[in-house]
């Protein structure tokens, strides 16, 4: 007799959209290792490009420097803008062979924004600096760092904000009458000079470091400058703003410096929010179209024009105008 074997679920988007995921754990193991991969939406990096730039003379502006200078102004470039009373920075794009955002000071400062990656940002700022060696500026990027990663996702089921503020009030910012959503902090301990790792909490074995129950002393999430936590030896990684939006659970992440965190930490944010998501409420039944009286199409409308309006007159059906014949 050949013994049945049990094949594998199938994990699907609809079971990624509902609460399945909290049960099963194929789904969990796919919505984990999905957010891991696309979760990034936007890396913002600074870079130096040693050199000042005449942001007015690229921006195709006339300038008191080439006037009572005398200098050959730069020549502009294509769809840079440029307002000082506005802002004293100039914008420009790029949109191949990636898609970039750039914030161009006059002291060589440059922001860059949009990308997804490491490679993408410093392969945007290489661009930069051929399209300004093009028109005369030598610029060089250099000291390149990310300020600032962003990533986004999304899963089924609604988080109980009020629960999840209850139970960690000290990481946590949770105001509906200002914004529908809640902030979470995260903060752990650094190792010190000997490699040893303070622990923060003893509910997640795998991230032992993450600071949940409350900081040490009377320190509160308000308090922790620079210097207390330097001073405790903490850390911050970034925050999440948990809100709702079309039925699911959205999640943004703020404030990282690196990629890794981001990827390393999703499951941390899951695992925390976990316990709190509910079913969301069902959905309000469609109406249901008004269907004509039987025998007569509603639908079939003759127009009959005359000098004043319009008058619509309902046609019967073939079967009813039978049954009047058969009468008459």
């Amino acid at each position: 007799m050949a013994l049945a074997v049990s094949k594998p679920s199938r994990v699907t988007e609809a079971t990624l959209r509902s609460t399945d995921w909290l049960h099963d754990a194929s789904a969990y193991e796919a919505l984990i290792s999905r957010v891991r991969a696309g979760a990034i939406r936007n890396i913002v990096a600074e870079a130096n490009m040693k050199v000042r730039i005449d942001l007015a003379a690229l921006a195709g502006e006339d300038t008191w420097q080439a006037r009572f200078e005398e200098k050959v102004p730069f020549k502009h470039i294509g769809g840079m803008r440029y307002n000082p009373k506005k802002f004293h920075a100039g914008f420009f794009k790029i949109t191949k062979p990636l898609k970039a955002h750039f914030n161009i000071y006059g002291s060589g400062k440059v922001l860059c924004m949009g990308t997804k990656s490491t490679e993408d940002f410093v392969h945007a700022f290489a661009i930069l600096a051929h399209r300004l060696k093009k028109v005369g500026v030598d610029a060089t990027p250099e000291s390149a760092r990310i300020c600032n990663v962003m990533a986004s996702f999304k899963f089924g089921g609604l988080v109980d904000l009020d629960a999840l503020t209850d139970t960690y009030q000290h990481i946590t910012k949770y105001e509906d009458q200002k914004f529908p959503g809640a902030y979470v902090f995260f903060y752990r301990y650094v190792t010190d000079d000997d490699g040893n790792r303070k622990h923060g909490n003893d509910r997640f074995p795998g991230f032992p470091e993450m600071i949940i129950d409350g900081f040490p002393g009377e320190h509160s999430l308000e308090s922790m400058d620079a210097d207390v936590m330097e001073e405790l030896g903490v850390e911050y990684l970034f925050t999440a703003g948990v809100f709702f939006k079309d039925g699911k659970t959205s999640v943004n992440v703020l404030g990282a410096r690196t990629e890794e965190h981001i990827r390393h930490y999703v499951k941390f944010v899951i695992d925390l929010l976990r316990p709190f998501i509910r079913e969301p409420p069902p959905a309000p039944p469609r109406k249901r179209r008004k269907r004509g009286k039987k025998g007569v199409k509603s639908k079939v409308v003759v127009k009959k024009k005359t000098k004043k309006k319009i008058v619509r007159v309902k046609q019967p059906s073939a079967s009813t105008v039978d049954e009047i014949e058969e009468v008459v």
